[in-house]
């Protein structure tokens, strides 16, 4: 009967977790972003796609924040029409390096049935200062719904962006006019 009791009580933390980790199992439901590109030079566009996943019921719409740091430049939003028949946002704070909502819905559409994988929006950004730079996506005031109805959703991690330095075009000119100096100094010289 001891023996009994112990198996119970070690099984116990086990079957106590056991609807925390089915919670967050459930909540596969998730807003992401995704880079066009690991690396940019500076003064090079740069797109991050935004795209929903795991939405087995699929969604009608829902909406979203982004921000970036000052090392990018806000340059488009560009809303996926399909399957967004309504979309807006607030670019007031764009210059700032955030969008405090974008609000996209569907009227005819059911995008993401069956958790299948849906486009939502691109970010285009022009890279500035050299380093290493995230843009993140977070909650906005509504969330994301189906027929009415709210839907558990979370949201993807931040994309790093490394902008990378760009040689100036005088500089590769004076190097390629280097090495063509020294090749042909080594062709003049007598045998």
């Amino acid at each position: 009967m001891h023996r009994l009791e112990l198996k119970w009580l070690t099984l116990l933390p086990i079957l106590i977790a056991s609807p925390l980790i089915l919670e967050h199992d459930v909540r596969a439901a998730t807003i992401a972003l995704e880079s066009s590109t690991p690396s940019v030079g500076s003064g090079e566009l740069v797109e991050i796609r935004i795209y929903g996943s795991g939405f087995d019921e699929g969604t009608d719409g829902g909406d979203f924040a982004l921000s970036w740091p000052s090392s990018l430049s806000f340059v488009a939003l560009s809303i996926e029409d399909p399957p967004w028949d309504l979309s807006a946002y607030d670019a007031a704070g764009a210059v700032t390096g955030s969008i405090s909502f974008v609000d996209v819905f569907s009227f005819i559409d059911t995008p993401g049935t069956a958790g299948v994988r849906f486009e939502i929006a691109t970010l285009t950004l022009l890279a500035g200062a050299v380093g290493n730079s995230q843009i993140a996506i977070g909650p906005a005031a509504v969330g994301w719904s189906l027929a009415g109805s709210d839907l558990d959703t979370g949201y993807g991690p931040p994309v790093s962006i490394e902008i990378l330095a760009v040689p100036e075009p005088t500089t590769g000119c004076l190097f390629g006019l280097g090495l063509a100096l020294l090749c042909g100094r080594g062709q003049r010289r007598p045998i």
